[in-house]
């Protein structure tokens, strides 16, 4: 009887310990997330928020993660990362040699195909060995000792622009359900700040391009901001009949730039259409 109850216990302490191991993981993805989800939203540029959440899922949540879109037809890498910079540059030998094959009907031209993740919760050898038919492939693949790997879609709307990949190469760690969970909530804040970026580069551009016309335009042209008339764009014409540098002009009040207009009437009514 005794042992009976002394097996119950061990049993209910072995489900009640992993209980909370699953419950610390699931807050310490959701924190992840977080973090990451800030550094994009707040982020603008990009490319380094990326390499912000890089060092934040490796080697935490996987021992490799990489980011590649699509280009052209072809699959061009974003993000690649790993704690072994030699790793990460045999990876890059490695896709160079076997790109992705976007005709293929499995791995990451599967997941481009249908937008449906592929998560293999346990990597087999045999697995491996009865996808990969060259045998140099196949011996550099099972050197990695993959054991996990989750693969999700990024997606611009409803288009698919990609895909972002975490692989565990530690023994006996496993990815689960939550961990399919989080790749592709991240995915999702990574395919939006994505769009972000590609729409404030084109803004950019084309306050580039309106800069650049209005600066070769023959007639005097100046943009002020707020109350003390702040310049924020002036072209060419005016500088020449203010007899300025535009490093003297951007950014300061026109009162600070031509102090002589002060009292005038030009400025006085400036100010009164800022209000």
């Amino acid at each position: 009887m005794k042992a009976n109850l002394s097996t119950l216990n061990l049993k209910a302490t072995a489900a009640i310990s992993t209980i909370l191991l699953r419950r610390k993981k699931k807050e310490d993805l959701f924190a992840y997330l977080n973090i990451a989800a800030e550094e994009l939203a707040r982020a603008r540029d990009t490319s380094s928020a990326l390499e912000k959440i890089s060092q934040l899922i490796v080697p935490k949540f996987a021992n490799w993660f990489s980011i590649d879109l699509i280009r052209s037809g072809q699959m061009e890498e974003l993000v690649l990362a790993h704690e072994d910079p030699e790793m990460i540059q045999w990876a890059r030998q490695f896709r160079e040699a076997y790109p992705i094959d976007l005709q293929s009907d499995s791995g990451a031209a599967k997941v481009i195909k249908t937008g449906i993740p592929s998560f293999v919760p346990v990597v087999t050898r045999e697995m491996i060995v009865s996808s990969v038919k060259e045998p140099e492939r196949l011996e550099a693949i099972l050197k990695l000792n993959l054991q996990s790997v989750i693969t999700v879609a990024l997606f611009n709307k409803d288009v698919i622009t990609g895909v972002i990949s975490f692989i565990s190469s530690i023994d006996g760690k496993y990815y689960d359900k939550n961990d399919l969970s989080f790749a592709q909530n991240l995915a999702n804040h990574i395919g939006l700040s994505l769009e972000n970026a590609r729409l404030n580069e084109q803004l950019q551009a084309g306050e580039r391009k309106l800069e650049q016309i209005l600066t070769e335009l023959p007639a005097k042209v100046v943009f002020f901001r707020g109350k003390e008339l702040v310049v924020e764009t002036i072209n060419e014409a005016t500088l020449r009949n203010w007899n300025k540098k535009r490093s003297e002009t951007i950014g300061k009040p026109l009162l600070e730039i031509l102090p002589e207009m002060s009292g005038q009437p030009f400025p006085l009514q400036l100010k009164e259409v800022f209000g």
